[in-house]
């Protein structure tokens, strides 16, 4: 697959308040230049399709032994993330990547990434078209053309991931349908897969809206929440939507052409 190289100069000046947490033995200050690098680093690896590699990242590693060790300045660097607050104001650039993620880029290097990914009853993964078109609510992943036979079944995973100098979250809608020359049916939806990383914390569920139309319709509905510096109740939270709609556009020659578009809003 081509590679595509992560651009730093896309990227202002950071504006993110580093804060001075102090423990017994220590004080540790967040290197805004090193956090910059971190982020652009791991970027790089996801647009290229490498993400278990982040872990070996030496900075990576540096900074999981900060935060283990001061988790109220942990707290504090989830709290004042511009991909947590989601201040548009602050997002620098928005782009595809091979047509089938969606990143948006923000003023302090966070990031966040929009994907669908379908697969069929067997489990084979199925790539879409390339006739993608990124229409930018919050993230678009735009309308992703498939082709399948009737009453086939596929279930799609649109997924929308949250990164700091790691991923502090990932929220799933996954809504299981299947297909006719006229309609389709989806037959269950779940959030399964959505995760926070403490000291983050996420809610969820996710329900019917439209269904046995040529166009249907999921929808899920999370509650992303921070955690307080020691631990005391929620400091913020950002209430998340993400909706999937299935749209039944020919059929001929045996086959059904059809679209997901997935929809992030808050």
């Amino acid at each position: 697959m081509k590679k595509f190289k992560f651009i730093i100069s896309l990227v202002v000046i950071l504006t993110l308040s580093m804060p001075v947490v102090s423990s017994a033995n220590t004080k540790e200050i967040l290197d805004p230049n090193e956090i910059r690098e971190l982020q652009s680093q791991i970027l790089d690896l996801i647009v290229n399709e490498n993400e278990s590699a982040v872990n070996e990242l030496p900075l990576y590693q540096k900074y999981q032994d900060i935060f283990n060790s001061n988790p109220d300045l942990e707290k504090d660097y989830i709290n004042n993330l511009d991909v947590n607050k989601w201040d548009t104001s602050k997002i620098v650039d928005k782009f595809n990547v091979e047509g089938s993620k969606i990143v948006t880029l923000f003023e302090d290097g966070s990031f966040s990434i929009l994907e669908n990914n379908l697969t069929s009853e067997d489990g084979k993964e199925i790539e879409a078209t390339p006739t993608m078109s990124a229409r930018g609510v919050v993230q678009d992943t735009g309308e992703q053309t498939y082709t399948g036979s009737i009453g086939q079944t596929f279930k799609n995973d649109a997924r929308h991931d949250l990164w700091g100098v790691y991923k502090i979250g990932e929220l799933h809608l996954v809504t299981n349908y299947s297909i006719n020359s006229g309609s389709a049916k989806i037959s269950s939806t779940t959030i399964t897969g959505t995760k926070a990383t403490f000291p983050a914390a996420v809610s969820g569920n996710s329900s019917i809206v439209t269904n046995n139309a040529r166009i249907v319709e999921s929808l899920g509905e999370y509650n992303f929440a921070s955690t307080c510096p020691g631990g005391w109740g929620t400091c913020s939270g950002r209430y998340y939507d993400i909706s999937t709609k299935i749209n039944i556009k020919y059929a001929g020659n045996g086959e059904i052409t059809f679209t997901v578009r997935s929809i992030v809003s808050n």
